[in-house]
């Protein structure tokens, strides 16, 4: 006969969560936290000091997600930086093909990326380009 697994054995999740769903997680967990407070309160061998205690552990695996997620959307905004200082010094206009073949970037996530992290990006930045230049004529 197997041992149950312990609550860390177990995985997060089975299925995809997504950012909105991983911030109202962790907005309700806290919750949970600042009314459970310390499980020694409780008792720890208790049921209400164990359910502090796996949802302190949960909310830790959540924000260590988050964190995960915000580095990899902070090196995609390096990329699109780089992919816009690219351009201005080849002096080539944003295309999926430029940004592939001649930018160079190959990695697997390169549509999503491009879409929705570098033309938007390329885009501000473009419009606050022709601001600064309008406020520096008047």
């Amino acid at each position: 006969m197997n041992n149950p697994k312990t609550f860390a054995e177990f995985p997060l999740v089975l299925c995809e969560l997504s950012n909105e769903e991983r911030a109202a997680w962790i907005d309700r967990l806290d919750g949970l936290i600042i009314h459970g407070g310390n499980p020694d309160r409780w008792g720890r061998n208790s049921k209400l000091g164990l359910l502090i205690e796996c949802v302190v552990q949960t909310r830790c695996e959540l924000r260590r997600l988050d964190d995960a997620a915000m580095e990899e959307r902070a090196k995609h905004i390096e990329v699109a930086v780089g992919y816009w200082k690219w351009l201005k010094k080849n002096g080539c206009g944003a295309s999926l093909e430029t940004f592939v073949n001649g930018f160079n970037y190959q990695a697997s996530d390169v549509i999503p990326v491009y879409n929705n992290v570098a033309l938007p990006l390329i885009n501000t930045f473009e419009q606050l380009m022709k601001r600064g230049a309008k406020g520096n004529s008047e």
